[in-house]
């Protein structure tokens, strides 16, 4: 299948993930996805935990999601237990 079907934020993922792929032996790898408001709070959730698991695994250093306020991300993050693990910066 060619990028060119994916949405702007399917696009978007697919770069962070082939960012990750690259960067594998860097010494600081830090993913970024600006597009994380475009995305249902169970989809954003999902993706949290796959990239907190990145972690874990040692496969990335850090990730900085942007995007608009979201309250029901951010209950939805708070009923799956995940909001320990990060920080929510609201501006």
């Amino acid at each position: 299948r060619s990028s060119r079907v994916f949405s702007g934020t399917e696009a978007a993922i697919v770069m962070m993930g082939l960012t990750a792929g690259l960067a594998s032996k860097s010494s600081l790898r830090v993913l970024l996805l600006d597009e994380i408001g475009r995305l249902d709070a169970d989809n954003a959730v999902q993706l949290i935990v796959n990239l907190l698991g990145m972690i874990r695994d040692g496969d990335i250093d850090q990730f900085i999601l942007i995007g608009p306020s979201n309250p029901n991300l951010t209950d939805a993050l708070e009923a799956d237990g995940r909001t320990s693990e990060l920080k929510i910066i609201n501006v």
